[in-house]
């Protein structure tokens, strides 16, 4: 399995990013506070599970959601050998 994309949407500072594309390799650079440790947190979440992560919806949003294509998924879902993992948080 491979993720090949990531979006975010009410997740920590995101309010809603457009998708964005992963190759074989990544690398994530950037200024301070601009997001790299949100996508990293992101693919951890949909790795480890979510647990609790209330303080990570966005302020005064209802809940966040966390896409995620993955590639080599064969399944009854996606019979193609592609799809999308969807991880929606509400707020307390």
């Amino acid at each position: 399995m491979r993720i090949t994309s990531l979006e975010l949407i009410n997740f920590r500072s995101f309010e809603n990013m457009g998708p964005i594309e992963f190759g074989q390799v990544n690398v994530l650079i950037g200024k301070n506070n601009s997001g790299k440790s949100s996508i990293l947190k992101a693919l951890h979440l949909a790795q480890e599970g979510c647990g609790s992560i209330f303080p990570d919806v966005r302020i005064n949003a209802e809940h966040a959601q966390i896409t995620i294509g993955l590639s080599d998924i064969i399944n009854e879902f996606s019979p193609s050998g592609s799809g999308k993992l969807v991880i929606n948080v509400f707020s307390k």
